[in-house]
């Protein structure tokens, strides 16, 4: 009986060896990549739940304004930026080297490191593309605020389509969408334009280039 007992024992004592070897001879891998997979999916989610916060909750001051959504989608492309006062001040006029940079940026030209002025490059790309001619602001005076009737030969020739004339150009421009009057059919081609108006104006650039009809 006493015999029989210790052999039972024995028995059960090898067993429970033998299935530690088993449970100790599988990798540790295996346990490791679970862990690791499930902390990763923890952080996928994580991650994919985080909303990033709407660009246009940075400019203070287009809440109420007609062009708050073309400001934020160009804010959104990154061509366009805000001041340090976390305003976009839309109203501003708009000087002929701000308006190409934005439209250079907006429209991917190629840029060429160039010494000068922080527009330097900006003007060249634009020379290059036929947006501007060489012989345009041949004072170099990219600071002065821009005309309507500038804007409006720059954004008929960077939408790539082509006129002869001052009065062609507008005509164009107004046809297809790129520029409205002011209202009563007035066009105001020497007015000044606003950094509001460049956006919603690169905008509708950016739309022709891409065949859509304004």
């Amino acid at each position: 009986m006493y015999n029989g007992g210790f052999l039972m024992s024995k028995r059960k004592m090898i067993a429970f060896l033998a299935a530690m070897m088993v449970v100790t001879s599988i990798p540790g891998s295996i346990f490791a990549a679970e862990g690791e997979n499930s902390s990763t999916e923890s952080v996928q989610e994580t991650v994919t739940e985080v909303k990033a916060p709407s660009i246009f909750t940075a400019f203070t001051d287009i809440t109420n304004h007609w062009g708050k959504a073309d400001i934020v989608n160009a804010a959104t492309k990154g061509y366009v930026n805000g001041y340090v006062d976390q305003t976009f001040k839309p109203n501003q006029a708009v000087s002929r080297a701000e308006f190409i940079k934005m439209a250079v940026s907006a429209i991917g030209f190629t840029l060429e490191q160039k010494e000068g002025p922080w527009y330097t490059p900006y003007i060249q790309a634009a020379q290059s593309n036929n947006v501007i001619g060489d012989k345009e602001y041949i004072k170099g005076d990219y600071n002065t605020a821009m005309t309507r009737l500038e804007m409006a030969i720059a954004a008929v020739r960077a939408a790539g389509l082509t006129a002869a004339t001052d009065g062609e150009y507008m005509l164009i421009a107004t046809k297809n969408g790129l520029i409205h009057g002011t209202g009563k059919g007035n066009l105001d081609t020497l007015a000044t334009t606003t950094r509001a108006q460049s956006v919603v104006i690169i905008e509708r650039i950016l739309k022709v280039r891409a065949g859509e009809i304004l």
